[in-house]
């Protein structure tokens, strides 16, 4: 039974002896599968494990928020969730139509649970040496053929065919083209001399010749067929027009003959699964290291991109990497971030970061050059799908080729200068505003007619404090809550943040600012939060679950908001002159200014002076009942709203006809190519941003008692039931059951059977309804008689009230007083940053000192040059073109800002400085970094200097990891996560640890052992896991099953009733009781994964010996075949029975322990 461990090991899906290996990874995938929805689990606060949530959400009477909650969670994790889930079906004529919800949800539910079941089927057949025949519903090879063939037709398609992706492609395989090229073009000469000669034959025997054998020694043609040739092996082509490809069938998922691993075999079991289904399945839930770990050391799969070896026509990199491709393209994603600890903010991570920030173009230059000069930025191709408008049946329709660009996709400025001023200067009492978590007040199912809908009522909730330790506190309550097994209202996710209100939210005013605390003269505390307390009993009570009751933090509202536009001079003033102690630049100046101003402001309004630019503005202001004129622009805004969501509506009309008639023509002239491409009126995505201002608008028009009683549940589900409308109007009218649709929203009209009629009635009935109200408003301004009680109610039902209201000066001071100050810009210098009249050139001294700073600052990044990177601006007015300028402008004013944080970040790390580095250095295109790399290895200095700075990384807070590169610590980030290297790290027997081995290794010149190397300690268990452990336990169970004669002991039941082998009952009825004749009713051994984890020196000490040796065979296996290592407890008992050798991994320890305990026993 036992197999050479060598180099080029294979396994086989179909052969006895290697089932220990597909079983292994089996394990692996059910793990992961259960991991995630944990997680899931987490996300939307239920406890429920795996199954079971997916059995809540996918019930006949769940609300489609609810449903597409749990579908958009699950996708994060596996992106087939994605196609799993779909929306249309094809009705009797092939057209695609809406599913209803019921279908919809039905359909997920029976796939998804396919799928796991099978996964879960498998997992029990290939881990145990003797299972019975299983069964696969054929549905499961619909699937998975189905899936399957368009991800080969889209690598067809998109990945060999497009030259945008090919360019890639070509530039990392161009030694391996080039030489496929040449063997091509060999190829191609002997077919054609062959060819030759057998012509020649034919006439000299007076035959009738074949045709005469041509070839294009075109490069890109030759090339395309290199590339036409790897997909080859997937596909049976058929050779009618209009007839669809399909799966060649040692491709196909459903067991059959022509399965590459039968050739000249004969398989050892009946198995309704092929072996490209078994990986093709496994791909879905394994990770991408995970599946090349599987692929390694199968047959047919195993292909990496060579360089030892010369490629040849059959087996080549451009080969391997489209079977990598197909088979990994669905890989399961990771578990998301767990809280992170201050260790994971650590000075090199935020470092990095904003280096990496500073080496990427901004988003408003990339979007104003030319489509050649953008090209420039591009890294590499990538994909992703999108909702398919046109076949949900055909992935090709949905892929979008898209470029990985060097560009920033969101402004992280904010974040960066905060991070900074929190993490390297001592305030003595200013804390930012952080949002430490959301708190679930209320969980409970809400019926809506026959929707059970999950009402959740949540509370974001504040403190103010350092982040680094807001995580660290939220981290260790977690930790604690996890450790006593009690139960919190507190939810895992998200990690806590600093609070940047952002203009699309309803805290508009305060957009692009901060909250703050400072400690507070009497001044301010005399008058402020007097009309609002700091905050509520419940509120603090929930809070200090987590700081606790003694902590420094503060709780409540803000003392005043920061803008942060005045970041830069707060930046500029800490990095002056610093004074720094213990690595902190002493921050009580800039604390001091703020105290100021915040005081100033304060005093100037309590006195009623005109100073006050707020006193200013209200005095301004005419005291009449209240401001009708500014309703009746509002109205009238409202009016061009509606018109311009109605000419969008039939421009999208026109197109689509326009469409339609150029898709129904045979041949196409120049003209209908030019005409734009729309197959719906509304695609979906579209619907769904209409369906979200149509509830929002709804709602405004809800009479008083209505909208009292309408909860945010009750508007979720409006605004996803509206995009729906097609199949979900009866949900629609449900929700708004109560209203008198003719009074309350004459725009309604129901007799609309799909949403386009829906919305085009309500906009146009819209329309009639503000331009009625327009006139009465205007009536009342020009003091004509109306009703005035009637239209005060219309005009406060849609418009908030006090928005209109004129009240008095001292009402509206005491209002002010009572809220957070907004401290006026430029407070951190004196001198200002416009004077008019004066140009800077000429009069520097009167501009403020951080401003000249900036302004005499040039070294900036190549993209900010105009000549170099002009932009395009041909389309644009003057108006635009100076926004997009203005835009740029003061993105090179947070890159002049970030750029003095970067050098006293790096100074502070590694003791010196930048050794003449300059901003204009962080951003290289891709042709100048391999460039400089070529010119590094020739000894030139390498302009990638600053990624190749190395630091000592500590990992998990103990271990050090000595001269990381800059550029390589997120490699070592993710041991933080990996379970084995937390448990092996806490056995503490082996120190000096290296992440892995430095170039310059030379074995016995170095003192330090390769078992102190993480990598090496992983990559062993990786091989020990697949090769033999597990190949270990199936020797056993093989063993067992020959000498026990109740073989129905070695069986454990299941919930639905079916039986499988279990190794505890291998061990202990197979083992113990039948082999040994022993009685084991009393026998000690943990019951479940949960005391397996729990188990302690003083449990193993309890036990017997016999008890000892069969709960340790049954730990490690358990804990091997879950990607694990048991805990320090476990391990340091082991050592009683036998100590690790001194050279000996873990991975190689336990391996000898089982075989010890294996023979013992």
């Amino acid at each position: 039974m036992k197999k050479q461990l060598r180099k080029g090991i294979e396994y086989n899906p179909f052969k006895t002896e290697d089932k220990h290996y597909f079983g292994g990874f089996f394990n692996l995938a059910d793990n992961n599968i259960k991991e995630v929805l944990k997680e899931v689990g987490q996300r939307l606060n239920t406890e429920l494990d795996s199954k079971k949530i997916i059995d809540k959400y996918t019930k006949e009477t769940i609300s489609l928020v609810d449903y597409e909650r749990f579908i958009h969670l699950l996708s994060n994790y596996f992106p087939i969730v994605n196609e799993i889930d779909q929306i249309n079906k094809k009705d009797s004529t092939g057209n695609l139509i809406p599913k209803t919800k019921s279908e919809r949800v039905e359909d997920f539910r029976e796939t998804i649970l396919l799928l796991i079941n099978t996964v879960d089927t498998l997992r029990n057949y290939y881990t145990h040496y003797h299972h019975d025949s299983i069964h696969i519903d054929s549905k499961l090879f619909s699937f998975l053929d189905n899936i399957l063939l368009k991800t080969v037709l889209d690598t067809k398609k998109n990945y060999l065919k497009e030259d945008k992706t090919k360019e890639m492609i070509k530039d990392s395989l161009k030694d391996d083209i080039d030489k496929l090229y040449n063997l091509k073009i060999k190829k191609l000469e002997e077919a054609k001399k062959e060819n030759e000669e057998k012509r020649k034959e034919q006439k000299l025997k007076g035959e009738e010749q074949d045709k005469e054998f041509k070839f294009s020694r075109d490069k890109k043609q030759i090339t395309d067929s290199i590339f036409n040739d790897a997909i080859k092996y997937f596909l049976y082509e058929k050779g009618e027009k209009g007839e669809k490809a399909e799966l060649s069938n040692n491709r196909k998922t459903s067991y059959n003959e022509s399965d590459y691993l039968l050739k000249d075999i004969k398989p050892d079991f009946e198995l309704p699964i092929s072996s490209s289904g078994i990986i093709f399945l496994l791909s879905l839930f394994l990770n991408r290291k995970e599946i090349e770990n599987l692929k390694a050391n199968i047959k047919g799969y195993k292909g990496k991109v060579t360089k030892n070896e010369e490629p040849t026509l059959e087996k080549n990199s451009i080969r391997f990497m489209t079977t990598h491709r197909i088979y990994s393209f669905w890989h399961y994603k990771g578990l998301k971030s767990k809280i992170k600890t201050s260790e994971n903010a650590t000075k090199e991570t935020l470092l990095m970061q904003m280096i990496d920030e500073l080496s990427k173009v901004p988003d408003t230059i990339y979007q104003h050059v030319s489509e050649d000069l953008k090209k420039s930025f591009i890294e590499d191709w990538n994909e992703y799908y999108k909702e398919n408008e046109e076949n949900q049946e055909n992935l090709e329709n949905s892929k979008v080729v898209h470029p990985v660009i060097r560009k920033r996709y969101e402004d992280k400025f904010n974040y960066f200068a905060i991070r900074f001023l929190d993490e390297f200067v001592d305030f003595p009492s200013l804390r930012f505003q952080v949002h430490l978590g959301n708190y679930l007040v209320d969980s409970r199912e809400k019926e809506i007619g026959n929707i059970t809908r999950e009402r959740e009522i949540k509370k974001k909730l504040f403190v103010f404090g350092k982040l680094n330790e807001v995580n660290q506190l939220k981290s260790d309550f977690f930790q604690e809550i996890k450790e006593s097994e009690d139960e919190t209202n507190w939810e895992f996710f998200p990690n806590p943040s600093y609070h940047f209100p952002t203009e699309n939210s309803e805290e508009l005013k305060t957009a692009n600012k901060i909250g703050i605390y400072i400690d507070h003269d009497k001044s301010i505390s005399q008058y402020k939060h007097q009309a609002k307390k700091l905050s509520n009993e419940n509120k603090k009570n929930r809070i200090e679950e987590i700081i606790g009751t003694k902590s420094k933090m503060v709780i409540g509202q803000p003392i005043a908001y920061l803008s942060m536009n005045d970041i830069h001079s707060m930046v500029f003033e800490a990095l002056k002159e610093p004074t720094i102690k213990e690595g902190k630049i002493n921050g009580k100046a800039i604390e001091e200014k703020l105290k100021k101003q915040i005081n100033k402001q304060i005093d100037e309004i309590i006195n009623n002076k005109e100073e006050a630019k707020i006193i200013k503005n209200l005095r301004k202001k005419e005291i009449t009942e209240f401001n009708v004129s500014k309703l009746i622009d509002d109205v009238k805004e409202e009016i061009k709203i509606t018109n311009q969501k109605i000419q969008k509506l039939e421009e999208n009309e026109k197109e689509f006809r326009a469409y339609q008639i150029v898709k129904a023509k045979t041949k196409k002239t120049d003209k209908d190519k030019k005409v734009k491409k729309r197959n719906h009126i509304l695609y979906n995505s579209e619907k769904g941003e209409i369906a979200t201002w149509l509830a929002n608008d709804i709602k405004r028009f809800f009479p008083k008692e209505f909208k009292e009683n309408w909860k945010r549940h009750h508007h979720s589900e409006l605004q996803l039931n509206l995009a729906y409308y097609d199949t979900q109007k009866k949900e629609v009218k449900l929700l708004l059951e109560g209203l008198n649709y003719r009074e309350n929203i004459p725009m309604i009209d129901f007799s609309s059977h799909n949403f386009v009629k829906f919305y085009q009635n309500y906009l146009e009935k819209r329309k009639v309804f503000f331009n009625n109200f327009l006139v009465e408003l205007e009536k009342y301004k020009n003091g004509e008689t109306i009703n005035k009680d009637k239209l005060s109610a219309k005009c406060f039902t849609l418009f908030k009230k006090k928005n209109y209201e004129n009240k008095a000066i001292d009402q509206k001071i005491n209002t002010i007083l009572a809220n957070p100050i907004f401290i006026e810009r430029g407070f951190m210098d004196n001198k200002p940053t416009i004077i008019a009249g004066k140009k800077f050139s000429e009069n520097k001294n009167e501009f403020a000192d951080w401003f000249v700073a900036f302004k005499e600052f040039s070294t900036y990044q190549s993209f900010y040059n105009s000549s170099k990177y002009p932009l395009d601006t041909t389309q644009k007015s003057n108006t635009e073109i100076n926004k997009i300028n203005t835009k740029i402008y003061n993105q090179k004013k947070n890159d002049w800002a970030v750029w003095q944080m970067i050098q006293f970040i790096f100074k502070d790390i590694f003791k010196q400085d930048m050794q003449n580095v300059s901003l204009a250095e962080l951003y290289q295109n891709r042709a100048e970094r391999l460039k400089n790399k070529e010119k590094s290895k020739e000894g030139e200095r390498n302009q990638n200097f600053i990624w190749n700075r190395t630091i000592d990384l500590q990992l998990n807070e103990k271990i050090n990891i000595p001269k990381v590169k800059l550029k390589d610590v997120g490699n070592f980030r993710k041991y933080e996560k990996d379970p084995r290297v937390e448990a092996f790290l806490s056995y503490n027997d082996i120190s000096n640890w290296m992440a892995y081995l430095p170039n310059d290794w030379e074995g016995n010149e170095h003192s330090i052992k390769l078992i102190n190397v993480i990598d090496i300690q992983l990559d062993e268990y990786e091989k020990i896991r697949q090769h033999e452990l597990l190949k270990e336990v199936q020797s056993l169970e093989y063993e067992i099953y020959n000498k026990a004669t109740n073989k129905e002991e070695l069986l454990q039941e299941d919930n639905k009733g079916n039986k499988n082998p279990n190794f505890k009952k291998y061990i202990v009825n197979g083992l113990i009781k039948q082999i040994k004749k022993l009685e084991v009713d009393n026998l000690k051994i943990p019951q479940n994964d949960t005391e397996f984890d729990a188990l302690t020196i003083d449990i193993l000490n309890s036990y017997t010996e016999l008890e000892q040796k069969a709960t340790l065979l049954v730990l490690i296996r358990n804990k091997f075949a879950h990607n694990q290592l048991p805990n320090k407890e476990v391990y340091d008992f082991c050592q009683i029975i036998q100590k690790r050798l001194e050279n000996q991994t873990y991975a190689s320890y336990y391996l000898a322990l089982f075989k010890k305990l294996k023979k013992e026993i």
